[in-house]
């Protein structure tokens, strides 16, 4: 008899299990099924290879004004006269912007079209942001941001990833580059490009 009333309590807990488990892997597929939907409409921003730079990427965003970046200086002295260089459509050669760049003699005396003579791009665009209009970009002392904004980039539904190069001048040295990439929902704006 004792045998007995433990083959109920056996049955019982199978029962219960087959139940409930049943309810259980269902709200885990669901749940599952809900994550990697919300999970895939998130926005990606990363940035790469400017970790050691001394001009850093902090965070970005699009506004009206297009892409905005804050860059902090992060270097053992300020930085002058940064302008940021986007290269869409094709590859950028770093050794040759690094080259027209000191070419140039400083950040401010460099152009699209030094960058050009220097073959730069192999079928690349550059864009510029962030010059005033005498020709000369902010100076960013060390540990503080500025915000450097680039015109022709805006807002997309894809993510996009672009290279990117800052040149400014730190004393002592000038027309000095930092070179990486920046990955958004970013892409060219049509209107303001070309």
């Amino acid at each position: 008899m004792i045998n007995c009333s433990r083959d109920f309590k056996g049955q019982s807990a199978i029962e219960y299990l087959m139940t409930y488990g049943w309810m259980l892997l269902v709200v885990a597929i669901v749940g599952g099924a809900i994550f990697a939907t919300i999970q895939d409409q998130t926005q990606i921003e990363t940035t790469g290879g400017l970790a050691n730079a001394p001009a850093q990427i902090d965070s970005f965003t699009t506004s009206a004004d297009g892409l905005e970046m804050e860059v902090r200086g992060a270097g053992e002295s300020q930085i002058e006269d940064v302008s940021v260089w986007v290269f869409v459509d094709g590859e950028l050669d770093r050794d040759g912007f690094e080259n027209s760049v000191a070419n140039a003699g400083s950040a401010s005396n460099f152009s699209v079209d030094d960058a050009e003579e220097g073959e730069v791009n192999d079928g690349s665009s550059l864009i510029n942001g962030s010059i005033t209009s005498e020709g000369e970009g902010p100076t960013i002392p060390i540990g503080d941001s500025e915000i450097l904004s680039v015109e022709e980039l805006s807002a997309s539904e894809n993510v996009n990833e672009f290279e990117i190069a800052f040149v400014y001048d730190m004393d002592p040295f000038e027309g000095q580059t930092s070179i990486g990439s920046i990955q958004g929902q970013i892409e060219r704006d049509e209107e303001n490009g070309e």
